[in-house]
């Protein structure tokens, strides 16, 4: 009998010539015709749909393979997928878990930045593979299948290839910009003030320009803190060192000043005030933070911004010759002072904070390690990228005419209860001072920085990353170095709000005199008062000094 030659049918089956001498299985929509393994039919026989092929492989690359029944190829595939992507799949359990083990794994950064670029370039290779296993993929459950396809199903190949894509695309690109904003973040210079950080309409009249040519940046003369019968001496650290620790020596026992028990992590955070009609750099906001470090005991004082002769140490640029003390301005201008004369200050990275901390020191009797300065306004864009805060109003605020940073002028009407507020809302309702007192302002800045603390997670934070890294490098200026923000995070994480002594040095306060808007503190009385705070019995400590914890005051 002759053989059938193309266009002819042999038992059913059209069979192409180059392949007569090759056995075939007849399955039920068409033939397989190659006996390799790595491309036998898929069970029943059914012909694969090179559409859902090209999908599983772009999810999984290799599960496309197998499916269309190359699954030697297919299995090399997945296990060469697995191996790359297991690293990836660690991050994403970390991220949801705890910011300790996301240290851990992104400590290899720190130490290297430009590891991150080496990421990104990986990750590019990786979305290669994806889209050339999702192709391949295709091609083998393909091959098979003759003529052209009905337009219909053109369309719907079509708009498979473009979601595919977008599939493709879209997960790649979210991973490469927070790679590429952890590198920035990791390799910017905090320390340097920069004009960009703060705006407002320039400096004020010649007040803040130096009339000395002193120029130590910070003074290496031990400072000394003189009560009725005792006398205490230590020398204040650098900004910058984190690994500070500060231990008081034991007085006698006619002391009237606790000595300290344990270590303690000092820093001051600043909140810059600015905008239209305000002149440079003012310090509104002044909260010196001390963490002792084995516990999760810490303390807030909030230092009041019109402390009019803050002190401040022999040989300060700005020291006046006869009491040593800031007379031309009060102590909000200091930060300014140090920007407007950074020839006084020629071994400081920020003057600013070199003229300010000395005073602070002084001013609390301790010994601050280091500082971290941000502008309301990119406070306030902060918090709306986090999508806002809910915070506990304990009374109500009206502030008739309130002025925001932008120059818009408005009421203010925030009343008590639970609150959803925008940056915008936060940051009037932490700044808010008319028909108020200063004692309430400074405790409404505290609860904001506990309300944003609290509502923190891994996870917004990592989706929120480069808005997060461009407003930090906007609006922040710090002496504590990047690959340090990981130990200090863990530091907050043992803190319990519960057992946070917070301190606001007001008029009302027995520490302070004067009238009005500036008024002059008691410093002795500033520093036994902070003494009690970190030394005493957390009960003791509160009775002693009369105050509430952190978690009482925002209640």
């Amino acid at each position: 009998m002759p053989v059938a030659t193309s266009g002819k049918r042999f038992g059913g089956v059209r069979r192409d010539p180059q392949n007569l001498r090759q056995p075939y299985t007849q399955g039920m929509r068409g033939v397989t015709t190659s006996t390799e393994d790595d491309a036998a039919a898929p069970r029943g026989g059914r012909r694969p749909i090179p559409v859902v092929a090209a999908v599983l492989s772009l999810a999984a690359p290799g599960a496309g393979q197998w499916y269309a029944g190359a699954r030697r190829r297919g299995i090399w595939i997945l296990i060469g997928w697995t191996v790359a992507a297991a690293p990836v799949v660690a991050v994403g359990i970390a991220v949801g878990g705890s910011p300790g083990v996301l240290r851990d794994l992104v400590g290899p950064l720190l130490d290297s930045p430009d590891l991150a670029i080496l990421l990104v370039a990986a990750q590019a290779a990786v979305a290669g593979l994806q889209a050339w296993a999702a192709s391949d993929a295709w091609l083998i459950a393909r091959r098979d299948r003759r003529g052209d396809p009905a337009l219909w199903r053109r369309l719907i190949v079509a708009g498979t290839v473009v979601a595919m894509a977008a599939l493709l695309v879209v997960p790649h690109r979210w991973v490469a910009e927070r790679t590429l904003a952890v590198h920035e973040l990791l390799t910017f210079d905090f320390s340097v003030h920069r004009s960009a950080v703060v705006g407002g309409d320039g400096i004020p009249p010649t007040s803040l320009e130096a009339t000395t040519t002193t120029s130590e940046p910070r003074v290496e003369v031990p400072m000394t803190t003189t009560s009725s019968s005792s006398t205490t001496t230590f020398a204040p650290p650098e900004p910058g060192s984190i690994t500070t620790t500060t231990t008081m020596p034991i007085p006698s026992t006619t002391s009237t000043i606790p000595p300290f028990v344990g270590v303690w992590y000092t820093v001051a955070l600043l909140g810059a005030d600015s905008g239209p009609g305000r002149w440079g750099v003012r310090t509104d906001s002044i909260i010196v933070a001390s963490f002792e470090q084995t516990s999760g005991r810490a303390a807030l004082f909030s230092v009041p911004r019109n402390w009019q002769r803050a002190p401040l140490p022999e040989g300060h640029p700005a020291a006046d010759s006869e009491c040593n003390c800031y007379r031309r301005d009060i102590l909000n201008a200091l930060y300014q002072f140090g920007l407007v004369n950074p020839d006084l200050f020629p071994d400081a990275a920020n003057p600013g904070a070199a003229s300010l901390l000395p005073s602070l020191e002084l001013i609390l009797g301790i010994p601050i390690d280091d500082y971290a300065l941000i502008d309301l306004q990119g406070f306030e864009r902060a918090i709306d990228v986090l999508g806002g805060i809910e915070i506990y109003v304990p009374v109500s605020v009206h502030d008739d005419g309130h002025v925001y940073p932008n120059g818009d002028v408005d009421d203010l009407d925030i009343w008590r209860g639970w609150q959803w507020m925008s940056g915008r809302r936060a940051l009037a309702y932490a700044r808010a001072r008319h028909e108020t007192s200063d004692y309430h302002r400074m405790d409404r800045q505290r609860c904001v920085l506990k309300a944003v603390a609290d509502q923190l997670d891994p996870i917004t934070v990592v989706n929120s990353l480069p808005d997060l890294v461009n407003i930090l490098t906007d609006s922040l200026v710090t002496g504590i170095p990047v690959d340090e923000w990981p130990d200090i995070i863990d530091r907050l994480d043992l803190v319990d709000t519960g057992a946070v002594v917070a301190v606001s040095f007001t008029p009302s306060a027995p520490e302070l005199t004067g009238t009005g808007e500036t008024y002059t503190g008691n410093v002795e009385l500033v520093r036994e008062t902070v003494r009690t705070a970190l030394e005493r019995p957390l009960d003791e400590a509160l009775s002693t000094i009369g105050v509430e914890t952190l978690d009482g005051v925002c209640s």
